[in-house]
This record gives structure tokens, sequence and C-alpha cells, in this order.
């Protein structure tokens, strides 16, 4: 069960929860009157107390509210289209680990097309993640056609490549940006073309000799970048 409940709207001293969370409200057995906490992905922490729960709307009193402060510092992915599964685990790990935005692109090697039309399956998973983990902040989203629509101007970019120098070399120019951009391609690797496009803009970095899963290549280069960037 998650650890917060979603907020959909504030009005005054009344909370107004996600039609979704009645179902969760409701296997918990919770009562009028107990003590739950709410966040809206906007840097905000609501502490309420349920006042009515059900189908039609779940209304909470609000006790108080906690604001979370945003961090000055911008860590970004990008990533090759892929089967739902392992996108949609993308998504909820990027949750987790507090990336600031993501950015979901067709590649000409990608196994799957991702489009907009799944934009709202995306932030159902973001909020689910963010309510379990606590995280007060959803990423921004952004999914485009083709590699064309990316821009990597003004900010550090890594090219995850086999040819790189390893990630831990780029620990210190990590640590002293203010926006890193993590590109990670499909399991079919970047196009000769892509990657010249992005070869000018960015630095190649290897994760070592194992080939690594769309999925895990982010978990492991995202990890080391908040690492050094001081968010763990």
């Amino acid at each position: 069960m998650p650890n917060a409940f979603w907020i959909d709207s504030v009005e005054k001293d009344r909370v107004y929860l996600s039609p979704s969370e009645v179902n969760h409200l409701k296997v918990l057995r919770a009562r009028i009157g107990e003590l739950f906490t709410g966040l809206d992905g906007k840097g905000n922490f609501y502490r309420f107390q349920l006042e009515k729960l059900s189908k039609r709307e779940t209304i909470g009193k609000l006790l108080s509210v906690e604001h979370v402060s945003r961090d000055m510092k911008k860590l970004t992915i990008l990533v090759a289209a892929t089967k739902w599964p392992r996108l949609r685990l993308v998504v909820e790990k990027a949750v987790e680990l507090g990336i600031d935005r993501i950015e979901l692109f067709n590649s000409k090697h990608s196994i799957a097309k991702v489009s907009k039309d799944k934009l709202e399956k995306f932030h159902s998973v973001m909020r689910e993640a963010s309510k379990q983990c606590l995280n007060p902040y959803l990423p921004e989203l952004q999914i485009m056609g083709s590699v064309d629509q990316i821009a990597l101007s003004g900010s550090t970019n890594l090219l995850l490549d086999f040819s790189g120098k390893s990630l831990q070399s780029f620990a210190d120019k990590i640590a002293t940006s203010r926006n890193v951009r993590i590109l990670v391609g499909p399991e079919g690797g970047f196009s000769k073309d892509e990657l010249e496009k992005f070869q000018h803009f960015s630095s190649a970095v290897s994760l070592g000799k194992r080939i690594l899963r769309v999925e895990t290549a982010v978990i492991v280069s995202a990890f080391f970048a908040s690492l050094q960037m001081g968010r763990f």
C-alpha cells in the first residue's frame, strides 16, 4: 500500500483526493477522523483528517502543509523507446531516484515505439511511485517522435556507449554541473546518423564490459549521477 495519498486539489482548509484513492483507503479500512499524509507532485506534503469517503468524492480536513524546496541542479534522462514493461520500470525508478526530467524518444533501432497517447499511463506510474517513495516532486515528462527533437545545448551530456571513458572518470564534472543529461539508447544501439548528432554535444560514457538492459543502464547511471550531485 502507498505511504501517502494523491491530492487532486486544495480549497481553503479542505483537500480533495484523487478518485483512484478510494480503493486504497477501503483496503486500509480507513475510518472517518483518521489522519493521513497526502502529496501533489509539486513539492507539498499535506497532513489531513479524513472527513468523507465515497465513490463520488473523498475529502479531508487540512491540518498542515509542508513545502519541500526543489534542488537547483537538474538531472534528466533521455531514453530510447523500448517495450512497455521496461519503460514502465524506467519511469518508476526515475521517480524513486529523484530524477527531474524524463524524455522518451523513438530511435531508428527501437524495438517498440512510444507516443503521446501513453502520457496518462506514464503519469499514473509516476504518481504511484511518488506515493510509495514519498518523492514530493513528479518529474517532467516529454515524449518525442525522434532524436531530431532532442536539444542538447547548455548542459553536461553523457552518452552511454561502450567506446566511452568510465563513468567514474566523470564524477567531478557531474558534481560541478547544474544541468546533467544522460542519453540511453535502444537495445540495438544508436544508428550511425544518431551517434554523429549526439557526439557533437555529448561525452561518451561506458558502464563497463557487460551489456546491460535499458532499465539497468538507467538505474546505474542515474544513481551514480545523483550521488555526485549530493542527493544521496
